[in-house]
């Protein structure tokens, strides 16, 4: 993998530090309501360490894991199948308002949508109003259909396996970031666990991304594989509202990439296919589109009104940001430099809402990461971070290991 990037550290350390904040950060806010601020630096050293470890193990293993990846992949899915059937009813049973209602939310909307009826409705006592875009609901329905909108994460946990895979060339670091990405995060598990789509969502948007950077910027452009791809992220990034913010930077990365006819080809297939589901559900009923009502979630308790606009004009300008940063580098961007930039500005709105938190309360506050939003960006760092994270991270443990310096986009 290349390793460009405009900032460079000097320290093997620093790279492996970067990828365990990215995967621990979303479940800080989980960590200081239950045990305490003071647990959440720890718990980011003890990932770190977990990657040091792990990557050591995966490098030693290599070998034995490459010859035997499909068996691996699918004792991943037995495992990962076993433990949400068998934990999920658990979660599933503590009732309303005691567990997490991302999973009924989604089967309501589906059950109207299969029924001719519309898929958005007001709170009730089963869920609160859906905050879904139409594309998450989409993608959730054959799950739904099967009964089990849960395995949603199942199958595409299984998919980012080889989706790492292919884009790292080692199945060890696959295996092990998959592991440490699930197991090692308290907020991971309980999504998880509690059947809510947030880890699915994440991983078929950056899914998305790459197959749009690998088909749309091919050689020989096939036009099958690249309209597909270039529809399938359109139906993505349709899911929540924060995603389409990922497509300027797709846009700015294929237009320095292979030129601006082939990056606009590509932005007027995945725009028309989201806005075309957007927009058609909104029309229906305008007045009961719930997902607009998520603007609120940037909203702090007791934070003056103009705190909301702030954070998005924040995002809104990151965004340019880092399209034009594309343009003015003197080297091609890589593919993993616009999965960081992706990640990065998944991250902006929930670091603003931190922000806002922590002045408002005069403390360190993230509370805002307790719905567990942050799940979002992680499947983006690990495709961004995780070759040059875990070869930094492991340098002293492999005589013959790389030391990257390229760390952030």
């Amino acid at each position: 993998m290349e390793t460009n990037g405009s900032m460079r550290f000097h320290g093997p350390w620093v790279g492996g530090l970067v990828l365990a904040l990215w995967i621990a950060g979303p479940s800080f806010g989980f960590l200081q309501e239950h045990v305490g601020t003071w647990s959440v630096p720890f718990y980011a050293l003890v990932v770190w360490v977990a990657l040091a470890v792990g990557g050591r193990w995966a490098r030693r293993a290599e070998p034995w894991l490459d010859r035997h990846f499909l068996w691996m992949a699918l004792v991943c899915l037995a495992g990962l199948l076993g433990a949400h059937l068998l934990l999920h009813p658990f979660e599933d049973g503590r009732g309303p308002l005691l567990s997490s209602d991302r999973d009924e939310a989604l089967e309501v909307a589906v059950g109207r949508w299969l029924d001719g009826d519309y898929p958005y409705y007001a709170k009730s006592e089963v869920a609160g109003p859906l905050s879904v875009l139409p594309g998450g609901v989409l993608l959730a329905l054959p799950f739904v259909m099967i009964g089990k909108v849960g395995l949603i994460n199942v199958a595409w946990l299984v998919a980012f396996l080889f989706v790492m895979r292919r884009e790292f060339g080692s199945a060890g670091r696959a295996i092990g970031l998959l592991v440490l990405m699930l197991g090692g995060s308290p907020a991971a598990l309980y999504e998880f666990v509690s059947g809510g789509d947030l880890i699915a969502n994440g991983i078929y948007v950056a899914v998305g991304v790459g197959l749009c950077l690998r088909c749309w910027s091919a050689e020989a452009l096939r036009p099958g594989p690249a309209l597909a791809a270039a529809a399938f992220l359109g139906v993505a990034v349709a899911s929540r509202a924060n995603f389409p913010l990922v497509c300027p930077l797709v846009l700015a990365w294929l237009w320095r990439r292979v030129g601006w006819r082939r990056a606009l080809s590509w932005a007027g297939v995945t725009a028309g296919v989201s806005l075309g589901l957007i927009l058609g559900f909104y029309f229906w009923d305008s007045q009961a589109f719930t997902p607009f009502m998520s603007r609120s979630k940037l909203m702090i308790g007791g934070a003056p009104e103009w705190t909301g606009p702030v954070v998005l004009a924040a995002t809104g300008v990151a965004v340019v940001g880092f399209a034009v940063s594309f343009f003015v580098r003197r080297s091609v961007p890589d593919s993993a430099a616009c999965f960081r930039a992706c990640a990065w500005i998944t991250l902006v709105p929930i670091l603003g809402m931190i922000l806002v938190a922590s002045v408002l309360h005069g403390r360190l506050d993230f509370a805002i990461l307790h719905d567990r939003f942050g799940l979002m960006w992680v499947p983006f760092a690990l495709l961004g971070w995780g070759g040059l994270g875990v070869d930094a991270c492991t340098k002293g443990f492999h005589p013959g290991a790389p030391s990257p310096r390229a760390i952030v986009a």
